[in-house]
């Protein structure tokens, strides 16, 4: 569960509240996430303040991020051929890793496995062009001492599951056969403008469903 409160001279004025309950599409593993008690312990390290970015910058990252999942086409953000992730990006989806899976050992060798990339790869590789459009994108909280952004918004994907990778290879979503959308709860932790660790709750929504919170990106 992802869980905003919003508090005005001491009294809370707003509660979003977002709810991902297996047995949905998508990878996910609640369990694992109950097991380990708690978030790893660089989402809570100090960072010294002569190097801390500013709230527009620390925005302007975690956007990039949605900016170059929609429509994926591994070439960067709006085709500068650069992402903002560090060489050990990490990301996890309602308690899945969803990178740096290790490969099963009776894995056919050349085997295109997407969890078993890193962040990086994963969006050179353009292999997230299924998503379309991620709209009502959202930051209503920025911690600059800890690096990190929490963003809402909701992704619509389903009406393309075919396409080509970036290395000409065509690929193919068997599972993306219909219109439907993720209501999306993301934290970003953030180091030296490069985004090392991404958390997400999402559970599935009607499609193009618009946020009743408004949005920022204008989609």
């Amino acid at each position: 569960m992802s869980l905003r409160l919003r508090i005005e001279l001491g009294r809370i004025t707003e509660i979003e509240s977002i709810y991902f309950r297996p047995g949905g599409g998508g990878p996910n593993n609640i369990a694992a996430m109950d097991q380990s008690g708690k978030a790893e312990d660089i989402w809570f390290k100090s960072i010294p303040p002569a190097q801390r970015l500013s709230r527009q910058e620390m925005i302007a990252i975690a956007d990039g991020y949605f900016t170059g999942l929609q429509k994926n086409d591994g070439k960067g953000i709006q085709g500068t051929g650069t992402y903002p992730f560090t060489t050990d990006c990490h990301r996890i989806e309602n308690g899945a890793p969803t990178t740096n899976v290790p490969r099963p050992a009776n894995e056919t060798p050349g085997t295109l496995n997407l969890f078993s990339m890193d962040c990086l790869s994963q969006f050179k590789m353009g292999l997230y062009y299924v998503v379309q459009s991620i709209h009502h994108r959202r930051y209503p909280l920025v911690d600059a001492e800890r690096g990190v952004v929490w963003a809402h918004s909701v992704f619509d994907q389903g009406t393309v599951n075919e396409g080509t990778l970036s290395d000409g290879t065509k690929h193919r979503y068997p599972g993306f056969n219909r219109p439907g959308s993720i209501l999306v709860s993301e934290a970003f932790l953030i180091e030296n403008g490069k985004i090392r660790r991404v958390e997400m709750v999402g559970p599935a929504a009607t499609y193009h469903m618009n946020s009743p919170w408004g949005g920022l990106s204008g989609n």
